[in-house]
C-alpha cells in the first residue's frame, strides 16, 4: 500500500476512533544511551557506520560527533520520512534554548491548539528536502482538515509517535547532541545539505557491497520474531552484518537495558530469545551507564 495512503488511514482512525497503535508509530527519540556507547567506540571522522534509522537519534548523535559518512537501514518505512524530513526540520529551525520547549509542545503538550501546531509544522516545510516537503506537506493538510472537524486533544506528532512521553533530562543523558549548545551547534552545523543514504529493509536481509566501521543494531533483534535463539544461532543470524564490517572493526549487536540486574544466571536479559544471561558471560559486553540510577545497561559486542 502506497505510504500515504496508509499514513491517512491511520491518522483517521487515531482522530476519530482514538487508537494509537499501528505498525507504522516510530519512535520519538530514543531511551538508549547512545551518548554513553559512542563515546566508548573511539570514531575517527572518517569512519564509515550502518545504523538502524528508528528515532533517527543515531545519526544526530554521529553527525554531532562529526561522523558524515552513515547509511540507515529500517524495516519502518515512516522512519524515513520522520528522520531525514521532519525531524531534522526540527533540529535546523530551532537553536538549543529555544528546542525544549517546541518538542514538549509537539510531543508532550494535549491542550489543542490548532493554530499554533499549524504555524509550527507549516513553518518546518521551509527546512525539508524537496522529497520530504512534499510528503509532509499532504500529511499536514489531511491531519489539519481532521482536526478542523474532529478537534480532538492530541497532536500529529503524539499519533505518529509511540513515545512521547520522554523526559527532557532523559533525552540530554542519552543524546551526546542535546548535552550543551555547542554539540548542539555541531550537529547544525554537520546537518547543512547533508545527504543520508536510507533503504527500507530488514537489516538482517542487508545486501550491500559497502563495508563499515561500525554497524549499529539498537534493538532491531526485539523486534523480529526468531523463536528459541540462541548464542550460536544469533552469531549465524548476524554473520551477513559481520561480513561487512572491516578489519578490527565492531557490530553493536543488541542493546540490553538493566543488565546486571538479574535474578539468576539462567534470565533472559535479551527479548524474544532464549539467550540467558549465563550465555551472555561468555561474550564480549560493553557496558554503559543507564539513565536509571545506580543500574547498568550493556551492548553485545560481535567481530568480524
Amino acid at each position: 500500500m502506497n505510504l500515504i495512503i496508509e499514513l491517512k488511514a491511520y491518522i483517521l482512525q487515531a482522530i476519530r476512533d482514538n487508537t494509537l497503535r499501528n505498525n507504522l508509530q516510530v519512535y520519538a527519540f530514543t531511551n538508549e544511551n547512545i551518548s554513553g556507547y559512542l563515546n566508548k567506540c573511539k570514531l575517527k571522522k572518517e569512519d564509515k557506520v550502518l545504523s538502524i534509522c528508528s528515532s533517527g537519534d543515531h545519526l544526530y548523535n554521529l553527525l554531532s560527533l562529526g561522523i558524515n559518512n552513515i547509511d540507515l537501514i529500517d524495516i519502518n518505512p515512516l522512519t524515513e520520512y520522520y528522520t531525514l524530513g521532519l525531524k531534522k526540520a526540527l533540529l535546523k529551525a530551532y537553536n538549543y534554548k529555544e528546542i525544549k520547549y517546541i518538542l514538549n509542545f509537539l510531543y508532550k503538550d494535549k491542550n489543542l491548539n490548532i493554530i499554533k501546531e499549524k504555524e509550527l509544522l507549516y513553518s518546518l516545510l521551509n527546512y525539508m528536502d524537496t522529497e520530504y516537503k512534499e510528503f509532509w506537506l499532504e500529511i499536514f493538510n489531511y491531519y489539519f482538515e481532521l482536526q478542523d472537524k474532529y478537534k480532538v486533544d492530541i497532536k500529529l506528532l503524539q499519533i505518529l509517535c509511540q513515545d512521547y512521553y520522554f523526559k527532557w533530562d532523559e533525552l540530554v543523558f542519552n543524546n551526546n547532541y542535546l548535552k550543551n549548545n555547542d554539540n548542539y551547534q555541531k550537529l547544525q552545523n554537520n546537518l547543512q545539505n547533508k545527504k543520508i543514504y536510507f533503504e527500507t529493509a530488514n537489516i538482517f536481509n542487508f545486501n550491500t557491497s559497502q563495508s563499515y566501521d561500525l554497524i549499529l543494531c539498537s534493538n532491531a533483534l526485539e523486534h523480529c520474531y526468531y523463536p528459541n535463539l540462541t548464542i550460536d544461532g544469533l552469531n549465524r543470524l548476524y554473520k551477513g552484518l559481520k561480513d561487512i564490517l572491516k578489519e578490527d572493526s565492531i557490530l553493536l549487536a543488541t542493546y540490553i537495558y538493566g543488565f546486571k540486574n538479574v535474578n539468576s544466571y539462567s534470565s533472559y536479559p535479551i527479548g524474544g530469545t532464549d539467550i540467558t544471561y549465563r550465555d551472555l558471560i561468555k561474550e564480549e559486553i560493553l557496558e554503559v551507564d543507564s539513565y536509571k540510577m545506580g543500574e547498568k545497561d550493556a551492548l553485545l559486542v560481535l567481530r568480524k
